[in-house]
């Protein structure tokens, strides 16, 4: 009974309560400046930045598997680490109720290792995304998030200061509460070349457009939804995949809505020798009355990784088919042609799988 009333205090504390009913504030942290409480922002107070314990840890090619710690305090352990400005850095953020070492993490680190000879930094923030009473404060998660921003951008500003990398070098790909971290981060570094946005979070941000990530937080923004609730709404010069999810299925059949899908994509788009591809929509709506069907107007844009490929600023849509033919014990692979038939046209003959 406990566990039920706590959770159902946390989802009416998360979704419902509203920041606007107790008086803004400030709380300021030395070397990271000032963060206003209340108003647009969470009404906790953001805890200092050893409360909430945040690692930086190096990958390389010469140290793939055991991190290097990079300390912004202890100048020695970047200037000694295998970190190299000639490299292109990729900073990876977990969200909420997470640590450095998921799995998700783990994954991307590899396969963008071999993929290049990336400095990859994962930041690890665990003890400030699982705040309070058995780890489920999100309200308290959420006004960490700026803290942690200001921390990556402390360290991106001493690399650019004092160790000669360029901000247009700097790859943040954050995920869940890990997005609107990036956000942060960016909004403090100028020429940041891109943010990379996996799932973000809705609860606190959504219609908050002082407090969330938005498309002026980095040269290139591109996003991946995959979840069921809140998307980019006016956000023109933000690259949106959306992910639309076939609820008219039988309940055990459909995989509903995944928080996680959204990195696992752009894991795979890393090496993937087929990479998805999305079609260009001028809006969500022009997507879902079947508008965007072809590639046109400078082709399709790829998923993932590679998306800052694609020149042109517009929202991508991509939409997940589900093809039902019975029950399988286990799962079935193979190739699958059609012509599908919608409110947009008829298509030719399409190739679905592998």
């Amino acid at each position: 009974m406990l566990l039920l009333f706590v959770s159902a205090f946390f989802v009416v504390q998360a979704v419902l309560g509203s920041p606007l009913e107790h008086q803004s504030r400030t709380v300021c942290h030395d070397q990271l400046g000032c963060f206003p409480t209340g108003g647009s922002f969470s009404d906790e107070d953001p805890w200092p930045p050893e409360e909430i314990g945040t690692d930086f840890w190096l990958y390389t090619r010469r140290n793939p598997v055991e991190y290097q710690i990079m300390d912004v305090n202890m100048e020695h352990s970047i200037s000694a680490s295998y970190w190299d400005k000639l490299n292109p850095t990729k900073i990876l953020v977990h969200g909420f109720q997470s640590s450095g070492t998921s799995q998700w993490l783990q994954d991307m680190r590899d396969k963008l290792l071999l993929d290049d000879d990336y400095n990859v930094i994962v930041v690890d923030w665990k003890e400030g995304a699982s705040a309070g009473l058995l780890h489920i404060d999100y309200s308290q998660s959420v006004a960490n998030t700026r803290v942690v921003g200001a921390q990556i951008a402390q360290l991106v500003h001493l690399l650019t200061g004092s160790y000669g990398a360029s901000a247009s070098d700097f790859h943040i790909i954050g995920h869940s509460l890990g997005a609107h971290i990036g956000g942060y981060a960016g909004e403090r570094i100028p020429n940041l070349a891109r943010i990379s946005v996996l799932d973000p979070t809705g609860p606190c941000f959504e219609n908050n457009p002082e407090a969330r990530l938005d498309s002026n937080d980095a040269i290139f923004v591109d996003v991946i939804h995959t979840g069921c609730g809140w998307s980019f709404d006016n956000q023109e010069r933000t690259f949106q995949h959306y992910f639309k999810y076939n609820r008219d299925v039988p309940q055990e059949a459909d995989i509903g809505c995944s928080h996680g899908r959204s990195h696992d994509l752009f894991t795979d788009s890393i090496d993937s020798g087929q990479p998805l591809l999305t079609y260009a929509c001028s809006s969500y709506a022009a997507f879902l009355a079947g508008e965007c069907i072809a590639c046109e107007n400078g082709g399709c844009a790829t998923l993932g990784l590679h998306a800052d490929l694609y020149a042109a600023n517009l929202n991508v849509f991509h939409e997940k088919l589900q093809v039902f033919f019975g029950r399988f014990e286990s799962e079935v692979r193979g190739l699958f042609k059609g012509i599908f038939t919608g409110s947009g046209g008829t298509s030719g003959i399409l190739q679905v799988g592998e």
